[in-house]
Order: structure tokens, then sequence, then C-alpha cells
């Protein structure tokens, strides 16, 4: 297979890797945050706005992405630079 073609996901055409026009350079960014010494929020703040059955919810499988297609390329680059081939990984949290 050609590593640098567009990749394809279901019915989706995904453009990552190499072949994309979009290029990011990766620089670490300070994080600097004062958090209150209270818990700001109450239960309610963390109450259901519905009370449905979530099975009903996630009877059909859905292809959803998160976050728009230069933030998957900046992404796949990224991955593809900073874990080794054939390494063991755990995506807890797959989806884009």
């Amino acid at each position: 297979a050609n590593s640098t073609a567009p990749r394809r996901k279901g019915l989706l055409r995904r453009i990552t890797g190499e072949s994309t026009p979009y290029n990011f350079p990766c620089r670490e960014i300070p994080f600097k945050k004062s958090w209150p010494t209270e818990n700001p929020f109450s239960s309610s703040d963390f109450s259901r706005l519905d009370y449905y059955n979530d099975g009903i919810f996630y009877t059909l499988p859905r292809i959803v992405y998160h976050i728009d297609e230069p933030a998957v390329v900046a992404l796949t680059q990224y991955y593809r630079n900073a874990i080794s081939p054939k390494s063991d990984i755990l995506d807890v949290c797959s989806s884009w």
C-alpha cells in the first residue's frame, strides 16, 4: 500500500499523513492555571437534561468527527512522529 495516499474510513475520505496539504509545527504550550480552593459547582450542575434511556441513543452506530480536518491531520502527523512503529497503544478516546 502507498503510505502517502489518502486513507479511507468507511465511506468518508480522510486526508492524513504526508499526503496532506497541511503542515503543523509542534511546540510545547505552558500550562499555568490557578484553581479555586472551593468546588465552584453544585450537585444540580451535574444533573441530566433528559431522563431517556441511554441505550436508545446508542442503538445506531454514528460516524462523528469532533474536530476539523486540519486537527485530524495535525494529530496524525504527531502520532507518526511520537509513537514508534509496532507500539502497543490503548486508545480509550478513539473518536476524532
